[in-house]
């Protein structure tokens, strides 16, 4: 019902936005990777300046505002762009993400300890004096969608509660330059707790996303305030610039696991400080965010050749697509090749050494004959 309601509405709030220009402007979400340390990071690209102009170092909070009177709002921007002349940004030091990459992403709670968030999913700002954040005030949701906005292709909805939610693919990097430039909707939903649904509160609904990239093994945190009706441009730049000072932190102090490794900041071995704006450890093998085997996983807990993030290798014995001991069997998993499995690797990728250990070589063979040799010895001493 609130989709049936907010859809008839939103098909005039969106022609009145296209004939006054407003939807035109956009700053969008650029997604590169560092040269120094081959790491995923975020920025903000202007496509309306010339592009050495446009760029904006670590940029991670992104505010977007409408004025359409409606029961709804909805808006394609910020969007969501990896540039293929990394060239033309300033400064320099940024690569192009590989090619047919998916950049995917997920709402996040926001981490409980961050003052008045309160660990939700979709948080609310009136829009007066001083940026304070609360609960949404009635049950207004963010939905967003890829498709139709009746029947979306893909769907993930922000509801002001304490649980994250999945998301999807945005969109995949160009196969030869590994560019991409896509767009997809944010729908504001009024309250649907009363009938009719009533429009949102004017003021700023501000949402968490996490954007990943598969290679580099890493989610990196993006804040979205979206405004609507309250107050004008100087509302939205209070509200993105109160994230930026209070909420925006380095990835090894926001409170958040970004590699999904169960450690987060100052726990998390890859961390060298608070200031480190990745939480994966250029100096360990399963933890360095790069597929060191190429077999399509990154670092533990994602490979399985990786016991935990101080595994010294990604393909040890038993996950190295070999028959190491002669056996016929392969791996845990009987290799690339679909073969017999190793029976001492079985369940236990993360094993050095396909055969077993404590049956081979001097070990349980040579006990059995040197046992009764030693009980002779002794049994002619006595005699």
């Amino acid at each position: 019902m609130i989709r049936t309601m907010a859809t008839v509405v939103l098909v005039h709030a969106i022609a009145a936005g296209i004939a006054c220009g407003a939807l035109a402007q956009h700053l969008d979400i650029a997604v590169q990777e560092n040269t120094s340390d081959g790491r995923m990071s975020v920025h903000g690209f202007d496509f309306n300046v010339l592009p050495q102009f446009g760029f904006v170092v670590d940029k991670r909070t992104f505010g977007r505002s409408f004025g359409i009177s409606g029961f709804s709002l909805l808006t394609d921007d910020p969007g969501f762009v990896s540039r293929v002349n990394p060239t033309e940004l300033n400064p320099p030091g940024l690569l192009a993400v590989p090619g047919s990459e998916p950049l995917r992403f997920n709402i996040l709670a926001a981490p409980a300890d961050l003052l008045e968030l309160g660990g939700r999913n979709l948080s609310y700002w009136d829009g007066s004096g001083t940026v304070v954040w609360s609960a949404v005030p009635d049950t207004e949701m963010v939905s967003i969608f890829k498709g139709s906005i009746i029947a979306p292709d893909d769907e993930s909805i922000a509801d002001g509660s304490t649980s994250d939610v999945p998301g999807y693919v945005i969109g995949g990097t160009d196969a030869v330059t590994g560019s991409l430039h896509e767009h997809i909707k944010f729908l504001m939903l009024p309250d649907g707790l009363v009938s009719p649904p009533v429009g949102p509160n004017h003021g700023v609904y501000l949402l968490l996303l996490e954007l990943r990239y598969d290679p580099y093994g890493e989610h990196v945190p993006v804040w979205v305030a979206l405004k609507v009706f309250a107050g004008g441009q100087s509302t939205l730049d209070a509200a993105v610039a109160d994230v930026e000072t209070r909420f925006q932190s380095p990835l090894c102090s926001d409170g958040i696991d970004n590699d999904k490794d169960g450690y987060l900041d100052d726990a998390d071995p890859g961390c060298t400080d608070p200031l480190d704006m990745s939480e994966r450890g250029g100096t360990l093998v399963c933890d360095d965010g790069i597929d060191n085997d190429s077999d399509g996983e990154v670092d533990f807990p994602n490979d399985p050749g990786c016991r935990s993030l101080a595994s010294v290798r990604e393909d040890p014995a038993c996950d190295d697509d070999l028959d190491n001991d002669n056996d016929g069997g392969t791996d845990w998993d009987g290799g690339v090749g679909g073969g017999a499995i190793d029976p001492q690797c079985a369940n236990k990728p993360w094993r050095t050494i396909e055969r077993n250990s404590s049956a081979c070589g001097l070990g349980f063979e040579a006990a059995v004959v040197l046992l009764p040799l030693a009980l002779l010895r002794a049994r002619r001493r006595r005699a």
